[in-house]
């Protein structure tokens, strides 16, 4: 039985050495060079790419080796180098999307900060806490490891 639940979201933030319109570029056109294939998606060591077509009603979907597509959400929000907000659902019935919401705040030293939350966790009913635990730990793979190394360096991870 599903309980009244209000899960508190992700929230994720990181210091990147580009502008806010180039971070979110890297973020967003970019997440196949910096998105950890192998460990993070659906089809493992046979996912090709991941893709965000860059536009509100936009998807974003890994493609297989054999030109398999998988949905993972789509874009509802779209501001270069301000907003960026997608649905997630990946795996799961597009009912049970979750909300990802990543900022883009330029600083003054031609640095920008990057905000990233994952919201919406209530949509999942009771798997909605066990979700947020597993996102909370990706997160700090997918965004601040990988999303921040190739933010600094520009420099394409090989998987």
């Amino acid at each position: 039985m599903t309980t009244d639940l209000k899960i508190e979201p992700i929230v994720k933030q990181l210091t990147v050495p580009r502008d806010a319109r180039a971070a979110f570029d890297y973020f967003t056109a970019d997440i196949d060079k910096w998105w950890p294939k192998r460990s993070h998606s659906l089809g493992g060591d046979e996912t090709k790419s991941i893709t965000m077509e860059t536009k509100v009603g936009g998807r974003l979907f890994e493609t297989n080796q054999d030109g398999t597509e998988t949905i993972w959400g789509k874009v509802v929000e779209f501001e270069p180098g301000k907003v960026l907000n997608f649905t997630w659902h990946i795996g799961r019935p597009e009912e049970q999307s979750t909300n990802v919401k990543v900022t883009f705040d330029d600083a003054a030293d031609g640095t920008s900060t990057v905000t990233l939350t994952h919201y919406n966790w209530d949509a999942l009913g009771d798997e909605g806490p066990k979700a947020r635990e597993g996102y909370n730990n990706g997160w700090v793979i997918v965004f601040g490891e990988r999303f921040a190394t190739y933010a600094k360096s520009g420099k394409a991870f090989d998987d």
